[in-house]
């Protein structure tokens, strides 16, 4: 909405780049959020992502759970291809470009609110025992291994996925 706005109602991706030198607020809060919906650890959307898709494996789901992995991929490509034709490279249209500048205070104080919550949300109601990511990640040799092996292993391939995801729309974007 931020870019949208400050390019004059303009939805063409194709007409834009180069914005993170004009709205640095506004890319550092698009590559966060992209960050934490492409599953990225410590960000809130990894949190729900692990969760998901190590109970979809535990219950027997496989197939399901191969999807959304590779889901996370895509997401991440799609995401990732958002952020740099709009916010890297050279500007694709001068006027657009010339005119681009930060929103009003009214609108970055919610973009600004919503990229914190996103860093540390997903740390908030869990402890080092029940939290998959500590007790996955950190505490791994801690826990029994017949309890973490699924889970870990789950973790790791959707943040593999998203990793992929991203590396891929940088070589094509």
């Amino acid at each position: 909405g931020m870019v949208v706005k400050t390019m004059d109602g303009e939805l063409n991706m194709s007409k834009m780049g180069g914005l993170r030198k004009k709205l640095p607020l506004t890319s550092i809060s698009f590559i966060i959020g992209a960050l934490a919906i492409s599953g990225i650890p410590p960000l809130a959307g990894f949190f729900s992502k692990d969760h998901i898709i190590a109970s979809i494996f535990d219950q027997g789901y496989y197939i399901i759970a191969v999807t959304a992995v590779f889901v996370s991929l895509l997401t991440a490509l799609y995401m990732f291809r958002v952020f740099f034709l709009v916010f890297t490279g050279t500007p694709r249209e001068g006027s657009l470009y010339d005119n681009a500048k930060e929103s009003y205070i009214s609108m970055k104080i919610p973009l600004i609110l919503l990229f914190v919550i996103t860093i540390f949300v997903g740390f908030l109601g869990y402890d080092t025992h029940n939290s998959l990511f500590f007790s996955r990640f950190l505490n791994y040799f801690y826990v029994e291994a017949y309890h973490v092996i699924t889970p870990v292993l789950t973790m790791v391939l959707s943040i593999i996925a998203g990793i992929i995801g991203i590396f891929i729309a940088y070589l094509l974007y």
